[in-house]
């Protein structure tokens, strides 16, 4: 159960309405509107509904399965695509003059509203991420996080271990990237190109 005194400490009065972040108690949800906000919440919801359906059908669904970030990938591309036949590259870099996150397209392979949502919920992981390594020195925020994408690409797109070795393959030869800032000293940002 929710204490609501202690979120009331937590989010000032003049942030009201709150939406709390049930993983980070310190974010109201509701502070930055931007415009896919509640579209992006409809599809989290009903993903939300329906993993509970699913544990509540099918016991040997592990209740953790519920906390996965969301919405997964894979659910965002339409039925008839492979997943298995997108090639992904994952780098990070330093120096990053992006301040939020960037859609990069260089060819029309993917439905943009699917790269939309997919930048969104990217971007709302590894701000997460990206907190709950703050306190770790902040050189290897950018290392654990990257880490940290690469099995969030694995569990949520591709359903399997993938093995990301490193790669001499350019971002810029990709039909996609995405470019998601960390908010560190030194600018750090998660780079995810994807080929169809």
């Amino acid at each position: 159960m929710i204490n609501l005194d202690v979120i009331r400490t937590r989010v000032p009065v003049y942030k009201k309405p709150y939406l709390i972040d049930p993983s980070n108690p310190y974010n109201n949800l509701l502070t930055t509107k931007h415009d896919s906000f509640l579209s992006l919440l409809r599809i989290c919801s009903q993903e939300t509904l329906d993993r509970l359906e699913k544990c509540e059908k099918h016991f040997n669904i592990g209740f953790e399965k519920l906390f996965d970030p969301q919405p997964e990938l894979r659910n965002l591309f339409t039925d008839n695509m492979n997943i298995n036949s997108i090639d992904t590259i994952i780098d990070s870099c330093q120096n990053c003059n992006e301040k939020l996150p960037k859609l990069i397209v260089r060819r029309e392979t993917f439905n943009r509203t699917t790269l939309e949502h997919m930048k969104n919920s990217m971007a709302c992981v590894l701000k997460h991420l990206s907190n709950t390594f703050r306190a770790t020195a902040e050189k290897e925020i950018r290392r654990e996080v990257n880490k940290a994408t690469q099995k969030l690409i694995n569990s949520s797109l591709y359903t399997q271990d993938y093995s990301w070795d490193p790669t001499t393959e350019k971002h810029d030869d990709y039909d996609i990237t995405f470019i998601l800032p960390l908010n560190t000293k030194q600018r750090d940002a998660i780079y995810i190109s994807m080929n169809k």
